[in-house]
């Protein structure tokens, strides 16, 4: 099995085989941040409709997610690690600047993208735990790991 790294949309066109794209900086820190702060399990799905008919019916009761980069009308939080910090308030000791999108975290004609989601998402070591995602009624479903 090769393994290859890469970053961003130029990265995803250097792929070739089996291809998985992860979008670490925000989706999963968002998730690990909702977790820590006693989310039991976060019910991924592909449309916003779907989000809101979930929480609609009693199966979620937090709508978190982004399109262009914004929280969709209706939804309680953006994709965001910071917004969904609750009362986390730690200093963060370092700061990485890393890839191309980061400028736009610092752009202020894009307010939606905290700066602060960069700190979050580059805090290496932030949490104790894995997210594991497991199949449950047909949708994936992100649980906390622990070893």
């Amino acid at each position: 099995m090769k393994i290859s790294i890469q970053s961003l949309l130029e990265g995803a066109a250097r792929g070739n085989g089996t291809v998985g794209i992860i979008d670490v900086f925000r989706a999963f820190t968002t998730a690990a941040v909702a977790l820590a702060n006693g989310a039991s399990r976060i019910i991924m799905v592909a449309t916003v409709e779907e989000a809101l008919a979930l929480r609609g019916s009693g199966t979620g009761q937090v709508c978190m997610g982004e399109v262009s980069g914004r929280a969709p009308p209706g939804f309680d939080f953006g994709n965001s690690p910071f917004e969904g910090r609750g009362s986390d308030r730690e200093a963060v000791s370092r700061l990485i600047i890393a890839g191309g999108e980061v400028s736009g975290f610092h752009d202020p004609a894009r307010p939606y993208l905290h700066r602060e989601d960069v700190e979050i998402a580059l805090d290496i070591d932030r949490y104790d735990f894995a997210i594991r995602v497991w199949i449950e009624n047909s949708r994936p479903v992100a649980r906390i790991e622990r070893r």
